[in-house]
């Protein structure tokens, strides 16, 4: 049986939230996300050092890359979402303050071109009105026709930003739900003020010259990563049966990366081609599903990655989420901390930051799930 703790105080960092109001890291907001406060913490708590290199292999919109470069680390970062992956981009990289000025001067002065496209996702014809559209699409080409990629990556993911702020789909849950009562401002004018708020934030956000990188890649082969090249990991990868990264960013997916719709890393969601997957509890658990052994066996791949690519009597910090099936609750957090034990990881106990119920049909109780940070050190010897 593993062994708990009791650290509800960390509760309220495991979400995206406190980022809202943080310069930089809210450039867009990222529901699947934790704070820049829980990498702080986990930071000073594995005991990392100036220069030290830290591993995010799910790094969503770079927040631990963001947060290490506050604390002069280094660190690399990998995602499958375009969507997220610009975001970590934009917010990384280092920025020319006077030529971003000089370009949205320029930007805004164009003259309006009705612009040609079709939408044949039918949630965007619902988000959007059709002149909020024509802009989208107007800005979107002369942003593409931006020389800098740099500059270009910056001006598209605040266009991204003010498309979700002018639309009448709101993030609800696991799926997007549309509003047509919400009032929306002119894209023009959200976007000049996302632009020059960027910009601001830019000149007075003090960060070290680290190297962060944010990379495409897949978890569970981190082929650009040596073995022992790490000093830590700190990271969340997805919940198992939560399905929402292929629904709730659809819009920005169809409208900025020509209709591309990603699938995330770990099969995680519903609609895997799944058949005869490996049972890595062999038998042992009574409820597994076939998404369940399709998590786990990807899970525990990842973890084999995590213990090849981490230094000796380093540690991997690891936020996960119980699984929600309307038959029961699967305790991912005690069977992740369990395969870790078995691939040669020594995990400290449990510590368990929120708990909430799994539902079922939204009125009925399935069980109590857990959030919960794993604490796993690779031995010294």
């Amino acid at each position: 049986m593993a062994e708990f703790i009791e650290r509800l105080e960390l509760g309220p960092f495991a979400t995206f939230i406190p980022n809202k109001y943080i310069p930089v890291y809210n450039w867009l907001y990222y529901k699947e996300g934790f704070s820049r406060n829980l990498v702080f913490r986990l930071i000073d708590e594995l005991g990392l050092k100036k220069n030290d290199l830290v591993l995010d292999p799910f790094c969503g919109v770079g927040t631990t890359q963001l947060a290490c470069k506050e604390k002069s680390l280094k660190s690399i970062g990998f995602d499958v979402s375009p969507v997220a992956l610009l975001a970590a981009k934009v917010k990384l990289e280092a920025q020319d303050i006077e030529g971003l000025k000089a370009e949205a001067r320029k930007f805004f002065k164009q003259k309006f071109q009705k612009p040609e496209f079709r939408i044949d996702l039918p949630v965007i014809k619902k988000a959007f009105s059709k002149y909020a559209l024509e802009d989208i699409f107007f800005f979107k080409k002369k942003i593409n026709e931006i020389p800098d990629e740099k500059t270009r990556d910056f001006f598209l993911l605040a266009l991204i930003n003010a498309s979700t702020k002018c639309s009448f789909a709101i993030k609800s849950g696991a799926m997007l739900r549309i509003d047509k009562r919400r009032k929306v401002p002119p894209v023009k004018i959200m976007l000049q003020r996302i632009i020059y708020r960027m910009i601001h934030d830019l000149e007075n956000f003090k960060a070290e010259k680290v190297e962060a990188i944010a990379l495409k890649g897949d978890a569970r082969k981190l082929d650009a990563v040596e073995d022992e090249s790490i000093d830590a990991v700190i990271t969340s990868p997805p919940y198992l049966n939560k399905i929402e990264y292929t629904n709730v960013y659809a819009i920005e997916q169809y409208l900025f990366f020509e209709g591309q719709l990603f699938r995330p890393a770990v099969r995680s969601y519903i609609g895997e081609e799944t058949k005869d997957i490996e049972d890595v509890f062999q038998g042992k658990i009574a409820f597994m599903p076939l998404i369940a052994k399709a998590y786990f066996k990807d899970m525990k791949l990842v973890l084999q990655e995590m213990f090849r690519v981490l230094k000796k009597g380093c540690f991997a910090a690891i936020i996960v989420g119980n699984g929600c099936f309307p038959e029961a609750v699967l305790q991912s957090d005690e069977l992740l901390a369990g395969l870790a034990e078995e691939i040669g990881f020594k995990a400290k106990p449990i510590a368990v930051l929120n708990r909430r119920w799994c539902m079922k049909e939204r009125t009925q109780k399935v069980g109590l799930m857990r959030e919960s940070l794993l604490i796993l050190e690779k031995p010294s010897q």
